[in-house]
């Protein structure tokens, strides 16, 4: 049984998405899943029924994951298919074509599949979690999450929930990662369960950003976003991955190095990078966003580009709160070739943090948006048989180690191209780069008050939306 709450808002990040499969439905385009997929090695002896009793646990926790998103009533579907006509041509959001309800149900969509037999057991699970995570979800209908218990053999099995990256985002993950091996141990156990209290729901957050919009003032944000980020900066070399725990304080030594470790950096240049980083009060990633919007400057022969830059709303409060809180913001500063490095990285991080204040995405083309999904399903699907297995945890008589598979913006970086957007009009070209080579020279640019640097480029051909 569905409830249906009214009142709850959606997301800009949340209505772009719903609207760009709505649009790629109309023009019958391929718009692949958008799912986050978090997998469990569990090993020692395990009832079947608590994997799902784990499951349920989680969908009555986390209302997100029972979220369900249907058309705004207070809309007319004449004007909902203008308003959508006008996003895919143009890349003009207007909000309030969704609304959120939640339903009440806390079943979860569980199913055992027996691999044991497989030759290559490693291969199986790897191509089967694949299938699984490509299969999308149908928004309307909750939950928005789903499990599959892959039985390995005696007392070895993996758990693996694909969820809607609609309600979900990677911090979401390793909360759901957490939380899933603390209730599966209290189970197994038959001991009492105990997890931390969830401050903010996703719902009063979004509320709070809408109205924080609406009052047209970020002073507060930003200042607040400039404290969070001088922590940030004394941590700036644990890159950004660490920045969830180094927000709420919850530093880990077991964390590798990634600024020299996942960016296979020479040790001159890396030590460059962090000496240029530090001495400007700017994350390595900042010095990134600075070498790539240079390196956008040049091959656009634009004084003034832009780049979609991630931000993790993240804070002590949000800790234990599962939803999509990464925003998609479009970073502009001025580029011109007679600017230096420090100039540059100086405007990079004030852009950064007042980015950060308005935490609001901003309208992007709609091939923007299928281009790149489209390319990260399809490096998911190349890169997903190279499970990484993690660290173990030992709860109990229980053993549990999460298997890393790489997803989109979350991979390693090393691991990735890099890919450029540059829009001109209604067509936009893809610019790629082998991340190596395009790190090492964008890097000695910034380094070398720009100068000119050779970069192997190939070009995708230019793609035309018409309507």
């Amino acid at each position: 049984m569905h409830t249906r709450l009214t009142g709850r808002p959606v997301r800009c990040n949340q209505e772009a998405r719903l609207l760009t499969e709505a649009v790629a439905r109309e023009l019958a385009l391929p718009c692949p899943s958008f799912n986050v997929v978090l997998a469990l090695k569990i090993d020692g002896e395990l009832e079947p029924s608590i994997a799902t009793r784990a499951v349920a646990l989680l969908l009555s926790r986390h209302g997100q994951l029972r979220s369900r998103f249907i058309p705004s009533a207070r809309i007319s579907e004449r004007e909902r298919r203008n308003q959508l006509l006008t996003f895919g041509s143009t890349a003009i959001l207007q909000p309030g074509l969704f609304e959120c309800a939640e339903s009440r149900t806390t079943t979860p969509e569980l199913t055992t599949k027996h691999l044991d037999t497989a030759p290559d057991l490693e291969t199986a699970v790897s191509r089967a979690i694949e299938a699984d995570a490509a299969t999308p979800f149908d928004y309307a209908q909750p939950p928005l999450i789903r499990g599959t218990v892959f039985e390995c053999g005696a007392d070895e099995r993996v758990l693996v929930l694909v969820v809607a990256h609609l309600v979900a985002d990677g911090v979401s993950l390793d909360i759901l990662c957490r939380e899933l091996i603390a209730i599966v141990a209290a189970l197994a156990e038959s001991r009492n369960l105990e997890l931390p209290e969830i401050e903010r729901e996703y719902w009063q957050i979004v509320a709070d950003e809408q109205m924080r919009e609406c009052s047209g003032g970020n002073a507060k944000e930003t200042a607040y976003w400039a404290q969070q980020w001088s922590v940030v900066e004394n941590g700036y070399e644990k890159g950004r991955d660490a920045w969830p725990e180094l927000l709420s304080g919850e530093t880990s030594s077991r964390r590798p190095d990634y600024s020299v470790q996942h960016l296979a950096l020479s040790p001159t240049l890396s030590s460059a990078l962090r000496a240029l980083a530090q001495a400007n009060r700017a994350t390595i990633d900042m010095v990134f966003r600075a070498c790539l919007l240079l390196t956008v400057a040049r091959m656009a022969r634009r004084s003034t580009p832009s780049i979609l830059c991630s931000y993790a709303n993240r804070c002590a409060e949000t800790r234990s709160t599962v939803g999509w809180l990464s925003n998609r913001h479009a970073l502009t500063v001025h580029a011109g070739d007679a600017r230096s490095s420090i100039e540059l990285i100086r405007d990079v991080r004030v852009a950064t943090l007042e980015g950060l204040a308005h935490q609001s995405l901003s309208p992007f083309m709609l091939w923007r948006h299928l281009g790149r999904n489209i390319e990260r399903e399809r490096m998911r699907c190349q890169i997903a048989l190279n499970v990484q297995v993690t660290r173990h945890i030992d709860v109990g008589r229980l053993r549990f180690r999460r298997l890393m598979l790489p997803r989109g913006q979350w991979a390693r970086i090393a691991d990735l191209d890099v890919r450029i957007v540059i829009n001109d009009g209604h067509a936009e070209t893809f610019l790629k780069y082998r991340c190596d080579r395009f790190h090492h020279d964008t890097i000695a640019a910034i380094l070398g008050e720009f100068e000119t640097v050779a970069l192997t480029m190939t070009k995708a051909p230019n793609r035309t939306l018409s309507l």
